[in-house]
């Protein structure tokens, strides 16, 4: 029988939460500790205190990354230290520390990719793909519901007289989805004639 290895990795737990906010994928992580991406798979179904560990050191890991991003999107102040050297014609080596405040401006891609992000609904590359998107999904709604409506009504039998309420409602709503197609082929006969 195969010896466990869940105690080398709860003793990494320290570990594994650096490497997480270093940005290490799980199988890097896997690798790290000695074991397989796949065991480490079975570890995070059967202890969930490793999962809540990855989540959340991920997590702390997205929200720096997002904060460098706004600083970088919106521009910031920094401290640049630089070492001087000279050496003097007597042969003595004069070191001088200048400090110097600068400005780093906004960045315009990281201001798009923020935005693109954090705001989707106003800045987004094709808004009317983004528009059509919305109303399909709207659409495909519909026809779920129309759609469980007709299989309840396959499972209830219904009277005669509910019958054609029922086909009544069908025509009502084929024509909120698809249009009035029988005024449009009243409309075709008569160009027909």
């Amino acid at each position: 029988m195969c010896k466990s290895k869940w105690n080398n990795v709860k003793d990494n737990f320290d570990k594994i939460e650096k490497w997480c906010r270093d940005g290490l994928t799980e199988e890097q992580i896997s690798k790290n500790i000695g074991i397989s991406e796949a065991t480490l798979n079975i570890y995070k179904h059967s202890h969930p205190e490793l999962v809540e560990l990855l989540k959340n050191s991920r997590t702390s890991f997205i929200i720096e990354v997002e904060n460098a991003l706004a600083k970088r999107a919106l521009g910031f102040n920094y401290t640049e230290t630089e070492k001087i050297i000279t050496k003097r014609n007597d042969n003595t080596i004069r070191t001088q520390i200048k400090t110097l405040e600068k400005y780093m401006p906004p960045d315009v891609a990281a201001c798009n990719v923020l935005l693109k992000n954090k705001d989707k609904h106003n800045w987004c590359d094709n808004p009317q793909k983004q528009m059509l998107e919305r109303e399909k999904l709207e659409l495909e709604k519909q026809i779920f519901e129309y759609k469980k409506q007709i299989d309840e009504m396959k499972l209830n039998p219904i009277c005669e007289e509910e019958d054609d309420n029922f086909i009544e409602a069908m025509k009502t709503v084929s024509k909120d989805v698809w249009g009035d197609a029988d005024a449009d082929a009243d409309a075709d006969a008569e160009d027909a004639e």
